[in-house]
């Protein structure tokens, strides 16, 4: 699981867009990238311990070299990235990638305050939901991506 490092670092999200991919496609476990990470990864999870999956820190040479290394290191399935861009066009993985696209929309500081709450599990939850045709059945279990829609649950 690969998501976008700024959202789970400064935006303060604990998950991403491809976590919740990978969670509403029916993934039976996602891997703790903590045993594989390597370089400024490493140090961004040591600092960071409630991000559960591998932040995309940025698209440098090093960076991406940092990705592949440590997506190429460890045992799974499928690799689901919930980036601005598709990694996939850019590092050589020995699994398969797929991209969870989504469309990021700004909200002013009361959402982003509710949403910090909301990753902290207070008040209302704020999550990601799949659109209509992401299922089993959809454009995603047929090579095409899934789009996700906000929805705010009391």
């Amino acid at each position: 699981m690969v998501d976008d490092g700024p959202t789970l670092t400064h935006g303060g999200m604990p998950f991403g867009a491809g976590t919740v991919a990978a969670k509403h496609g029916g993934a039976l476990e996602l891997v703790d990238p903590r045993p594989f990470a390597v370089g400024t990864i490493k140090d961004v999870l040591a600092r960071y311990l409630e991000v559960d999956s591998l932040p995309a820190m940025g698209y440098s040479p090093v960076q991406l070299h940092e990705l592949e290394t440590m997506m190429n290191a460890c045992s799974c399935d499928v690799v689901i990235t919930g980036t601005p861009i598709d990694l996939g066009r850019l590092i050589e993985s020995k699994h398969p990638i797929r991209h969870a696209r989504y469309e990021p929309r700004e909200f002013g500081l009361t959402d982003a305050r509710k949403a910090a709450r909301t990753a902290r599990g207070e008040g209302n939850r704020t999550v990601l939901a799949p659109l209509e045709g992401a299922g089993e059945d959809g454009p995603a279990r047929r090579g095409r991506p899934a789009l996700a829609r906000r929805l705010a649950i009391p």
